[in-house]
């Protein structure tokens, strides 16, 4: 296992390739990157859900954030159970998690509605993401793979114009939840790529385990050195953005 530091970033914490063990780089064609979290970063989720209460004079507390978090996953499980994609669905586990909603009669869907228009505003990228990506994309095809919508995807891409780096964005309305490596042999079918010239680079663990279970070697992006669950199934780690095209030296 290879380290190597790097640069301090904003906060102070030192960046670093953790570990990489990625091997037959000369095969790899394509990348392909989840989105929030790897390419995305959310600036602060709870200062955006005190934002969309703050339109209703309502106050945010630790009690809204788990309710909002317990809506993502009852969500998640109604798409990889039922194959049913509908926003306003989304919608729906909001207001029946989130008690403020509930309580002074807030439709869901309406405030799912609000969430999505600002979303975007609510994410970052490091200041070299654009140009790394550029020169990844003079490399490699590149392509992305999200367990969110797919407008919604697209405009955190297009807020930093990075869409036009991508040969085709999967999302869960056009392919399969990354909990089965289904999901993945999918997309290569489609891409008529081999396994083995791909390479998966996400966040978590259905990133990372998915895809291994599909024969794809995984880099583990660890922006702020807090996974280290996942450190042992990832092919590779890093911290920086910038440090992708390091490992991926041919």
């Amino acid at each position: 296992m290879s380290v190597k530091k790097t640069e301090k970033d904003i906060s102070g914490c030192e960046k670093m390739i953790i570990k990489n063990e990625l091997q037959n780089l000369e095969k790899i064609k394509g990348l392909i990157f989840d989105i929030d979290g790897t390419i995305t970063q959310w600036i602060s989720v709870p200062e955006f859900l005190k934002e969309m209460l703050n339109e209703y004079d309502l106050l945010y507390s630790d009690e809204v954030l788990t309710q909002f978090f317990n809506a993502l996953s009852q969500h998640e499980l109604h798409v990889l159970t039922t194959g049913e994609v509908d926003s306003d669905i989304y919608g729906m586990y909001l207001e029946n998690n989130i008690s403020l909603l509930k309580e002074n009669h807030i439709s869901g869907i309406e405030f799912k509605n609000k969430m999505f228009a600002k979303e975007a505003d609510n994410v970052k990228v490091e200041d070299h993401l654009p140009e790394e990506m550029k020169k990844l994309a003079a490399s490699y095809s590149l392509y992305c793979y999200t367990n969110w919508f797919y407008k919604q995807a697209v405009m955190k891409l297009r807020k930093y114009d990075l869409e036009k780096y991508f040969h085709e964005i999967f999302a869960f309305e056009n392919q399969y939840m990354k909990y089965s490596k289904m999901g993945f042999l999918s997309i290569l079918s489609k891409l008529g790529l081999e396994s083995s010239e791909v390479i998966h680079i996400g966040d978590s663990k259905c990133d990372i385990d998915v895809s291994q279970k599909a024969g794809i070697q995984a880099i583990l992006m660890d922006y702020e050195l807090n996974k280290q669950d996942l450190y042992s199934s990832a092919s590779c780690i890093v911290s920086n953005f910038s440090d992708i095209r390091k490992v991926l030296k041919k």
